[in-house]
């Protein structure tokens, strides 16, 4: 006996019944994938490279988490302090061009006044 939840996934389409029946393109396409990646050779990495990239890694991560840490210390605004940042910064003069600084990668900006 079917629940209520198989017969009502089969009727909107959402429940496959079988690959072959489904979508015999994407069956097709996964066989010339499969047969691809079985004809390509990966380079094998020795120890050294293994640990070529875990130190590479782990020094990029503490870059980044150095960066996130700097904006959130002294751009990012908290509202329970007032909308400001924990580290307060002086308030930039009402004229000058407008620009922004990338902080995080050119994840997030900072925009401040310039004098011009």
């Amino acid at each position: 006996m079917l629940t209520p939840v198989v017969v009502l996934l089969r009727s909107i389409g959402l429940l496959c019944r079988g690959h072959r029946a489904v979508a015999p393109k994407n069956l097709a396409l996964r066989q010339q994938l499969a047969a691809l990646t079985r004809r390509k050779k990966r380079r094998q990495l020795w120890p050294r490279d293994r640990l070529f990239w875990i130190l590479l890694t782990i020094s990029g991560l503490r870059t980044t988490l150095k960066s996130y840490v700097a904006y959130y210390t002294y751009s990012r605004t908290h509202l329970s302090l007032g909308k400001d940042s924990p580290e307060s910064r002086p308030v930039s003069p009402p004229v000058g061009r407008v620009t922004a600084v990338p902080q995080v990668g050119g994840l997030h900006h900072r925009y401040e006044r310039r004098a011009a």
